[in-house]
């Protein structure tokens, strides 16, 4: 009887046990849902407060509330979007940006130039900026850091830096954390700070404003600024300019070298397009708002003692209603293509002052072109962006101009209802490096897309969308494709903002195979 009420004892005592352990375990689960409940409540009120501060830092931009929504959801999915990315914010938007052909190979930097445009609100501050780029050598940015304070993504701080260094000689497993080499990290803490440094500021001569600029790329320490008065175009010899960081005190405002007034009769005549001659060595051609191209010899008149001039070597009116953009035919030094505000695309030659080739967009009737570019690798290929708000891209064989060989639409893709319906153009740009690829740039919607014109959609025969980005919140001004790495692009928009981006590789695998 012993032995047995001792069993019965001992089940017993495994009856309680289990008991304890179910109860045990419940506690536990609630504990933990508890917790879990308490994270999400604090994320969520993280988000509010985020949400409050994007509100109040903008609300005085008058920017419509979809496109802050917008942003908002274009923050939470770019880690998983970019390779790359720093968001700078200016003073004053920018209404050109240029890549310099040139950079520290070891650390990957990059050299831009961009304007200052203050519409008037504060003449002084109307500038050219030659500006530098030192995180391009960290191969991926760590994109948890976004500062609500400055609305910018910032690359490592140093802080960051030793806390990931600790986690390592901790043995936290890389699969937990965003693992940075040693190399990166003594790159990163060496070429502080991570945002856009100003080189060389140049001050823009007195009640005028810088609409374009352009770098040649036979000399890139000579560029040219196109101004929104009289026609000038104002060429800036790099070498001649004072940096900011200059230990020389009292300096006067650099000047420019010299200054091409195309045309002095009346001061509303802007300089809307300019671009250089690759194929010889100091020419330049302009674009007027009265419909004139001008082209200028500039090796003949560098090195003697005048500084204005005014006699093009050559001119022609093009379009009565206005020019807005060109493109230098990438293996022919005299051919220029043209595009209008109304004529649509024309061809210029250079030697007979005339217009050889032209045509009108049949299929629409929408004949003004904002944006416009030879393919740099096909020479007979040419795309245009609409000016209107249809948002048309067409790409012409200028051996049958009349025709385009593809037509596609900007808005394509634009599946959120919010997106701007004006889906106007303010740049087409093919890649330099993949002749099949091109990006088109929305003036109003702030969006930059990525296509494949060598790849049809299925459904409409149109060219393949491979990639968005929606970080801005108004309307692109400039962007260009970068000149050392053939997917990193740079851009600016009327928000103030000047991103450098690139797409996150699995977002574009199969170009890499």
């Amino acid at each position: 009887m012993d032995s047995n009420d001792d069993i019965i004892i001992t089940k017993e005592t495994i009856r309680t046990d289990i008991v304890l352990s179910d109860s045990f375990e419940e506690k536990e689960e609630e504990k933990i849902e508890t917790q879990s409940l308490k994270e999400e409540e604090e994320e969520e009120e993280q988000q509010q407060q985020e949400e409050q501060n994007l509100a109040s830092s903008i609300e005085n931009n008058g920017i419509d509330i979809n496109k802050q929504r917008n942003y908002k959801i274009w923050k939470k999915n770019s880690k998983i979007l970019y390779d790359y990315i720093n968001t700078n914010n200016l003073k004053w938007p920018s209404l050109s940006i240029n890549t310099l052909p040139y950079h520290n190979k070891v650390y990957n930097d990059r050299f831009y130039l961009i304007t200052s445009f203050t519409s008037d609100q504060l003449p002084e501050d109307e500038k050219v900026l030659l500006t530098n780029m030192r995180t391009l050598n960290i191969p991926k940015s760590d994109l948890n850091c976004f500062e609500m304070e400055n609305m910018e993504f910032q690359v490592l701080k140093n802080s960051d830096v030793k806390l990931k260094k600790g986690q390592q000689q901790q043995g936290i497993s890389s699969k937990n954390i965003n693992t940075t080499s040693t190399t990166q990290i003594d790159s990163i803490k060496k070429y502080k700070p991570h945002h856009l440094q100003i080189e060389i500021e140049i001050t823009y001569p007195d009640n005028e404003q810088c609409n374009r600029i352009s770098v040649n790329l036979n000399n890139p320490d000579i560029f040219a600024s196109a101004s929104s008065k009289f026609g000038n175009i104002y060429i800036y010899d790099k070498t001649k300019c004072i940096t900011t960081n200059s230990s020389v005190k009292n300096l006067m405002p650099t000047n420019y070298v010299i200054n091409l007034n195309g045309f002095n009769e009346a001061e509303d005549v802007e300089v809307t397009s300019m671009q250089w001659n690759n194929l010889k060595e100091a020419e330049l051609a302009s674009g007027l708002t009265n419909g004139l191209l001008q082209i200028w010899d500039l090796k003949s008149i560098y090195n003697t003692e005048r500084t204005t001039y005014t006699e093009p070597t050559a001119f022609t009116v093009v379009d009565d209603s206005g020019i807005n953009d060109l493109s230098y035919m990438p293996d022919h030094d005299s051919i220029i293509a043209v595009g209008c505000e109304s004529l649509y695309l024309q061809l210029f030659d250079i030697r007979s002052q005339n217009i050889i080739l032209k045509t009108l967009n049949k299929r629409t009737g929408n004949n003004s072109i904002n944006s416009l570019q030879f393919n740099p690798n096909n020479s007979n290929l040419i795309v245009t962006g609409s000016g209107d708000e249809s948002g048309e891209i067409n790409i012409h064989d200028i051996r049958r101009l009349d025709t385009p060989i593809s037509t596609f639409n900007h808005s394509m893709g634009n599946e959120n209802e919010f997106i701007s319906k004006n889906n106007s153009i303010s740049k087409v740009q093919w890649n330099p490096f993949l002749p099949n690829i091109l990006l088109s740039a929305g003036m109003e919607d702030g969006l930059i897309k990525i296509w494949d014109t060598a790849t049809k959609e299925k459904e409409n025969n149109e060219s393949r969308l491979i990639f968005t980005h929606g970080g801005h919140m108004l309307g692109i001004t400039d962007c260009c494709w970068d000149l050392f790495d053939e997917w990193t692009i740079s851009s600016c928009s009327f928000d103030n903002s000047m991103h450098i981006w690139k797409p996150a590789k699995r977002m574009i695998n199969e170009y890499f195979i």
